[in-house]
């Protein structure tokens, strides 16, 4: 551990020992200060001369809120730090430089952490790069997946699909040589199965690869998908989109179409509403989406991501730092689901 001659002017081992920590390790300026506010240790300013023995007030300009005593006090007496940011202080060619500070108490002394404002924004540039990498990694990981679920799609519809109409199209030429009545009805029975069959490979094969994902604009498909939900309700909905021929980012849009899809299968199955808006708006920086019903409102309790599947699912989809998710719900007044995607972040 480094030793300093500053710290001889006073023997708290405690103090000392915090001292070395926190001026080896945190990569902040530090001035110690007793409680008449005396500056009695300093770790390296490159830009300011402080000189021990003089009041902290002399580091500040004169209207500075950190010359009031009574805030030293307060954080004296009840030992809770104060932050506060872009406080000036004169540099030794009498340039002002700019510092957030963080006053905390220790015993009777006071600890002021400097850090210089340049470096907390390239700290702060440094981390929204790793963010974006990050995003950029995430974004990757969706593609890759969502390509996965075309591969299963195309397998499902071109091996299992075929094969049952090759199924179908058999029986009914064995069970027609000898006709009767029985027969008749079992072929009936026969062929409505498969077609079930064939039905549900046909739904699920559109879930995994939506028929509007690749070739449509983000206003079709969202239209197309609303559409869909009014004929399997009496709900009367409305949408509204501008602009009016938005389109977005792929996978940005099979996210927000997947969100909403599920909003809107909640509204059907649990909603008990008789009315249904979409909103959509692209902004400069990002897109909204908003969800709402004149139903029963879910519970704060229903809004967890524990909750159910589907509920998870919205929420993971928003997972990325640069969307938000709030779905909230007013007794007999009805739901809300809002979703943001921000768009100059990446």
């Amino acid at each position: 551990m480094k030793s300093n001659s500053k710290f001889d002017i006073f023997t708290d081992p405690e103090v000392l020992c915090l001292l070395n920590l926190l001026t080896d390790n945190t990569g902040c300026s530090i001035i110690l200060s007793d409680r008449d506010l005396n500056i009695i240790y300093s770790s390296d300013f490159p830009d300011i001369s402080i000189i021990q023995g003089e009041k902290l007030s002399s580091l500040f300009c004169e209207k500075s809120e950190l010359n009031d005593r009574k805030k030293y006090s307060s954080i004296l007496e009840t030992g809770k730090p104060v932050i506060l940011n872009n406080i000036s202080i004169k540099s030794k060619n009498d340039n002002i430089n700019y510092y957030n500070i963080k006053i905390s108490s220790l015993n009777d002394y006071l600890i002021l952490h400097f850090r210089k404002i340049n470096e907390i924004k390239r700290f702060k540039f440094e981390n929204d790069q790793l963010k974006k990498q990050l995003y950029h990694v995430s974004s990757s990981l969706h593609n890759v997946k969502e390509e996965e679920r075309k591969i299963i799609a195309r397998e499902i519809h071109d091996e299992l699909g075929q094969s049952l109409i090759g199924i179908k199209v058999i029986a009914q030429n064995i069970f027609s040589d000898d006709y009767s009545e029985s027969k008749s009805s079992l072929i009936d029975v026969f062929n409505n199965s498969v077609t079930d069959i064939i039905n549900s490979l046909k739904r699920i094969t559109a879930e995994l690869l939506p028929p509007w994902y690749e070739n449509e604009t983000f206003s079709k498909n969202v239209i197309y998908k609303i559409n869909e939900f009014m004929k399997l309700s009496d709900i009367e909905f409305s949408c509204k989109i501008e602009p009016q021929n938005l389109d977005i980012r792929k996978n940005d849009a099979l996210d927000l179409i997947r969100i909403l899809q599920e909003a809107l299968t909640n509204i059907i199955k649990h909603s008990h509403a008789t009315k249904a808006d979409v909103f959509i708006k692209k902004y400069n920086d990002r897109i909204l989406l908003s969800v709402t019903d004149n139903g029963i409102g879910i519970s704060d309790n229903d809004t967890k991501p524990s909750y159910s599947f589907g509920i998870r699912g919205m929420y993971m989809r928003c997972e990325d730092r640069y969307r938000e998710l709030s779905i909230k719900g007013k007794p007999n007044i009805g739901t809300e689901v809002k979703a943001v995607f921000y768009f100059d972040k990446y």
